[in-house]
């Protein structure tokens, strides 16, 4: 009985920070549609921010599936995105909503593994199926002796 609690609070831990994590992650993907439609990051990149747009929201919604590589693929992505960033126009580019998109990522990844091994730990293992052997009638052919 208090497995059962410990696991319930686990799960719903878990799938705050999974709730979190892909809210988070649609967040991103208006506000990068919104930079893709009009601003002046707009006309340097141009269309790759859709595509860019595409797979914020394809990984948002595998995090929302608990998927725990979309969830680390996220994070990967948008610190990718954040160093590329920094290569491309030589300032670091980082205000205080990154480390907040940041936070939630990170706390996507800890929710899909902790989601996944709670359900892993709570669900008994399966159990062996009865081994059923066959009962010698009749003349057994291996050892040429009549059965019982």
């Amino acid at each position: 009985m208090y497995k059962d609690v410990v696991y319930e609070k686990a799960l719903a831990a878990a799938e705050k920070d999974i709730h979190n994590g892909y809210i988070a992650g649609f967040v991103a993907a208006i506000i990068t549609l919104a930079v893709a439609t009009q601003g002046r990051l707009a006309l340097v990149a141009g269309p790759w921010l859709y595509l860019d747009v595409v797979l914020i929201a394809v990984l948002a919604w595998g995090i929302r599936q608990r998927s725990r590589t979309s969830a680390v693929l996220m994070l990967v992505y948008f610190i990718g995105a954040k160093i590329l960033y920094l290569y491309e126009f030589g300032s670091a580019g980082f205000r205080i909503w990154d480390l907040i998109f940041a936070y939630f990522y990170a706390r996507a990844v800890r929710g899909t593994f902790l989601y996944h091994r709670t359900l892993r730990q709570q669900e008994p293992p399966p159990k062996a199926p009865p081994v059923r052997r066959p009962v010698a009638r009749g003349r057994s052919k291996a050892l040429g002796v009549r059965g019982i």
